[in-house]
């Protein structure tokens, strides 16, 4: 009779609390191929708003690379002979290139979906001056900071803390401090109004950016050949 009663309210305790277990039953999937956003491993709380607003961000420091990486062309033409700009709009192309970088293994981290769009070529490939390019280039960096900023709303949105620890700590102060840096150089450019002012000009952002720089890639004219490995 004993046993009855306890069976009978043990059935009675496991109906009663049948319902807050089954949420926590892990529903375990296994893919190889074409596993579906939703159902991605490792995606955890990481908002397809948000992983819109990163995708954005990769493809717009993309386009500010490509928009350097033309400058340092520009100004590497031989009738041009600008070592200094070239070396430096070299330094700017990689340093775009890191950040996209980052943000594309920050993309992967979250278990997200990194998707690429198409890089804008330069409506010109004529920079015309130094100028115009260092005008160009302080331009480009507000637009970059802008589009943080909208990361970081859409990140606050959906209460995404990394993401907005991300932009607020590693990358907002380096924009303003590249926006800074590069409206000096655009002030000190327009003083020099004259090829002698020009030339002092190169010279002082290839004394100050460039040389201290060995690795700079316009330096670069052979491949870094490595030793074959052979994996075990």
């Amino acid at each position: 009779m004993i046993k009855t009663l306890l069976s009978f309210r043990t059935s009675i305790l496991l109906k009663k609390y049948e319902n807050l277990l089954k949420p926590f039953t892990p529903q375990i999937k296994y893919y190889t191929k074409d596993c579906s956003e939703d159902d991605t491993p490792g995606r955890h709380q990481y908002h397809k708003d948000v992983e819109e607003a990163i995708n954005q961000q990769i493809c717009a420091e993309f386009n500010a690379a490509y928009a350097y990486l033309s400058m340092a062309c520009y100004f590497g033409r031989t009738e041009l002979a600008l070592p200094g700009c070239q070396g430096f709009f070299m330094d700017m192309w990689e340093e775009e290139l890191e950040h996209a970088t980052v943000f594309i293994n920050f993309q992967l981290m979250r278990g997200a979906h990194v998707r690429l769009a198409p890089i804008n070529v330069p409506e010109s490939q004529d920079w015309k001056s130094i100028v115009n390019g260092f005008g160009v280039a302080v331009d480009m960096e507000k637009l970059i900071k802008e589009k943080l900023c909208g990361v970081f709303q859409v990140a606050e949105k959906h209460k995404d803390l990394q993401v907005m620890d991300l932009v607020s700590t590693q990358f907002m102060e380096e924009q303003n401090r590249s926006i800074c840096e590069l409206s000096r150089l655009l002030t000190m450019a327009k003083m020099a109004d004259n090829p002698t002012g020009e030339y002092l000009f190169d010279k002082l952002l290839y004394n100050n950016f460039v040389e201290k720089s060995k690795d700079n890639a316009m330096y670069k004219t052979k491949l870094d050949l490595k030793e074959d490995k052979v994996y075990k």
